[in-house]
């Protein structure tokens, strides 16, 4: 229920998140992102919404390589830290 509750805003940041990532990096870095995401999956990783400390394991294994370091200064303003 909590998760239906607040549906509308994990879309509503979600779509700038990504809008954000590919104005900074571009449309073919973060498609880069997202086939590591499907094709790549961490284990124990369960549904939305993430722990921090979750969050962070999937920025380090997913977004960092491709995206670099750098990335985290972009994302802490979505409540995502390292």
């Amino acid at each position: 229920q909590e998760w239906s509750g607040k549906k509308h805003l994990y879309y509503k940041t979600g779509v700038c998140f990504w809008q954000g990532l590919t104005e900074i990096y571009g449309a073919s870095k973060v498609q880069e992102v997202a086939r590591s995401i499907i094709l790549d999956p961490l284990e124990g990783v369960g549904h939305y919404p993430f722990s921090d400390e979750t969050n962070a394991r999937i920025i380090e294994h997913h977004f960092s390589p491709i995206l670099g370091d750098g990335v985290w200064s972009h994302i802490s303003k979505y409540g995502i830290l390292n």
